[in-house]
């Protein structure tokens, strides 16, 4: 009835107090227990520390902390934790719930009707409910040994290594798995790759389309040119080389008529 979804707010609370380990006077590690009161408890401040019959029990400031609504302070301590719940009669067997208080037992009551005597309350270190019925109200006492906060702080730290594993094969997963990114950059060297292959092999092509070609001439100089090959003119060295010849057959006939016309000349 009391541990509402609420006191998420409380076990996250001791978790983080979990991580620091308080001792007693006598060297002996201490846990958690909830600290917290309703309003309806506090209203029956006279009935719990009723002394004329007998009721000695001690009282702490609780503003702030509601248990009903899991909003509890964390408290270190050395014995049992204690849940006081009280409720009105309201006839016969009929009874009301009025309110509750949770604490640690450490010297929390001095003397009470409502437990049975010869044992110190005051360091009672057994899990054990008690229920007394005293002026038209019910009473539950609750000693518990392990509250639900140690038992939060226990579980944290049984699965603390196992949630670190599972955590690191999650991140290592996520960085060794490809994204739509990895993708992208992949095609996007490729095309580069391609491009610049592109472009080499047209450069190569034009390098290797132009080329120098000696030609001798008929007085014996070499002419070095640079014979273009073009879709426009595939046949421009044949006519090139047409034109040679004729060149050359007229000088060797110009030549020839030189050397007739000194034949012919009287010495």
């Amino acid at each position: 009835m009391f541990l509402k979804p609420a006191l998420l707010f409380t076990l996250i609370l001791a978790s983080a107090l979990a991580l620091e380990e308080h001792y007693d006077r006598d060297g002996n590690k201490m846990h958690y227990c909830p600290s917290c009161a309703t309003k309806g408890y506090v209203l029956k401040r006279w009935l719990m520390q009723h002394s004329e019959s007998g009721q000695s029990m001690g009282w702490f400031d609780w503003r702030g902390s509601n248990c009903e609504e899991g909003v509890v302070f964390v408290v270190p301590c050395s014995n049992a934790c204690l849940t006081v719940t009280v409720e009105k009669q309201r006839g016969g067997t009929e009874y009301e719930y009025v309110g509750s208080m949770q604490e640690c037992s450490d010297q929390m009551i001095h003397g009470s009707p409502d437990l049975p005597a010869g044992t110190d309350y005051k360091a009672y270190n057994q899990s054990k409910v008690f229920v007394a019925k005293r002026m038209g109200h019910r009473i539950t006492y609750n000693f518990t040994r392990q509250s639900y906060i140690d038992i939060h702080s226990s579980m944290t730290y049984d699965i603390k290594d196992h949630e670190v594993v599972v955590l690191t094969e999650r991140k290592i997963r996520k960085l060794s798995a490809w994204t739509y990114r990895d993708w992208l950059m992949v095609a996007s060297l490729v095309i580069m790759g391609c491009l610049i292959s592109f472009c080499c092999r047209a450069l190569f092509c034009q390098v290797k389309a132009s080329k120098p070609r000696v030609i001798r001439r008929a007085d014996g100089v070499e002419d070095i040119r640079c014979e273009v090959l073009t879709e426009q003119n595939p046949t421009a060295p044949d006519e090139e080389k047409e034109s040679e010849q004729v060149a050359e057959k007229k000088d060797d006939i110009a030549e020839e008529s030189v050397e007739k016309a000194k034949e012919d000349s009287p010495v």
